[in-house]
């Protein structure tokens, strides 16, 4: 049950990033991770209801002010991206495929 808190921790957390993103590059990966945790909810949600398990109701956009000031720079949303204790259900892969297509990558190397 781990990981359905983890993702739902995320969905807070990236909605909160995309109401200050300044960088489009940036944007789009915050967007995809954004997606994948969604996505990984609903498999949960899936597999506890088939287990006939308690479904978990993790947090949700009530647990976030979007509209609080900006707090962490767009290369903080980035390194968040990759921090496995808060986002561990992300595979490097996963974030990676945008990675690629992005003109970020030019950045780090």
């Amino acid at each position: 049950m781990g990981h359905d808190l983890s993702d739902t921790t995320s969905i807070c957390v990236l909605h909160y990033f995309l109401q200050n993103i300044e960088v489009p590059e940036i944007k789009i990966l915050v967007e995809h991770a954004l997606e994948l945790s969604q996505q990984h909810v609903a498999k949960f949600k899936e597999m506890f209801i088939n287990e006939n398990i308690s479904v978990t109701h993790g947090f949700t956009e009530q647990d976030v002010n979007l509209k609080s000031e900006r707090q962490f720079s767009d290369i903080f949303h980035l390194k968040y991206l990759n921090y496995p204790p808060l986002n561990c259900s992300f595979e490097p892969f996963e974030v990676g495929d945008v990675w690629e297509n992005t003109k970020l990558k030019r950045l780090f190397h």
